[in-house]
């Protein structure tokens, strides 16, 4: 068995989950005002589910500015460390999704620990 799955290499990408956790992690209070402050700036347009694809990394430098975080390394580490896998279903890459999809495929007793 093998499935071919090509995933852009940027982590800015899969960092926009809706979650207070995201925002708080960027150092603002919550997730809207976060989305609110790019879509002024530019940075994502409104209704996407996450900033514009041509901008993820300034939209990420800006966000960690505007929070008073210095580092984009700690934020990453402090987003990733506490999402849930419930959040991980809302993420809009394909990528993702089909890697995660095949693992589920793979190794389906595990499935269950990715849906909680």
């Amino acid at each position: 068995r093998f499935q071919v799955v090509v995933i852009e290499p940027m982590l800015e990408a899969w960092l926009w989950m809706e979650s207070d956790h995201v925002a708080q992690a960027f150092g603002v209070k919550n997730y809207a005002t976060l989305r609110s402050i790019l879509v002024k700036e530019g940075l994502w347009d409104k209704g996407a589910p996450k900033p514009k694809r041509t901008d993820l990394k300034a939209a990420c430098s800006r966000a960690c500015t505007f929070g008073g975080n210095k580092s984009s390394r700690t934020t990453f580490g402090n987003i990733f460390g506490v999402v849930s896998s419930k959040a991980l279903n809302h993420c809009a890459e394909p990528g993702f999704n089909l890697l995660r999809q095949t693992l589920q495929t793979w190794f389906p007793k595990q499935k269950e620990a990715w849906e909680k």
